[in-house]
């Protein structure tokens, strides 16, 4: 069938109705500036003019950079079959997040393994370690451990999320009475990106754990880090659950306020 002119005009795609969202408003600006040049507000709707399609144009690339494929529609696809593909994938994508999101205690570890292995093929990180967290949550150590541990093998050191399963998974070793091996761990997490991203719960965390390892001096020696380098962490964190999870150590955490 003939493309009409109207056809022309016509948005196929979420990005058509976008220029056609900012068009008709800068028009509709440009136009009223004319009427309003006298009155004391018309510098304000100059610099609406002005500022809009730039803030426009920063959302737009700042969108293509995460998420270019929803700007598109099926017509934009040289075959429809692969904008169908896509669209299974993202309702893939969200039945795997609400199995994730089913897991509890009573879930059988090949089906939580089986789970993570989804999400990590969608490149899924984040969402595989919340599992082992919602373990971890519910003080079952041992699991979280095994979930933990079987992220360490499937993920990549190089992915910015490792640091993340590692530190997890010193927690749970924690949890176990694992002391020489958390800190080992921890130390670990310390190494990556020269201490970047060894935070003030890390130092909570291996104080405790050289604590319980009857190392007073390094216990005494990271929580010190917590206490005179990392203050701002302290806003963020809520003590008085670091106090329960280490409670030889409650006292001291809550006085860091």
């Amino acid at each position: 069938m003939p493309e009409t002119s109207r056809d022309k005009w016509t948005p196929r795609n979420p990005l058509g109705v976008i220029a056609l969202f900012v068009f008709l408003i800068e028009t509709i600006a440009t136009a009223s500036l004319k009427i309003v040049a006298d009155k004391s507000f018309a510098l304000i709707l100059v610099w609406f003019i002005v500022l809009y399609p730039t803030t426009i144009a920063l959302a737009f690339f700042l969108f293509l950079w995460h998420k270019r494929e929803a700007l598109f529609g099926p017509m934009d696809f040289a075959d429809q079959s692969d904008f169908s593909k896509l669209l299974l994938q993202k309702v893939e994508r969200i039945a795997i997040k609400q199995d994730a999101a089913g897991i509890d205690s009573a879930t059988m570890l090949n089906d939580v393994f089986g789970t993570i292995d989804k999400l990590i093929v969608l490149s899924d990180p984040w969402s595989a370690i919340q599992i082992g967290r919602a373990f971890l949550k519910e003080r079952d150590f041992d699991k979280a451990f095994k979930v933990f541990q079987y992220l360490s093998k499937k993920i990549s050191p190089s992915d910015e999320s490792y640091y993340r399963v590692l530190s997890n998974l010193a927690y749970s070793q924690i949890g176990l009475g694992h002391y020489a091996d958390a800190i080992g761990v921890l130390m670990e997490v310390k190494l990556i990106k020269g201490g970047r991203h060894f935070r003030a719960w890390h130092n909570l965390a291996i104080s405790y754990a050289y604590l319980k390892s009857n190392d007073r001096p390094n216990s005494e020696k990271f929580f010190a880090s917590v206490s005179s380098l990392q203050r701002a962490d302290l806003e963020n964190l809520d003590l008085n659950f670091f106090a329960n999870l280490y409670p030889e150590m409650a006292d001291r955490i809550l006085a860091l306020r």
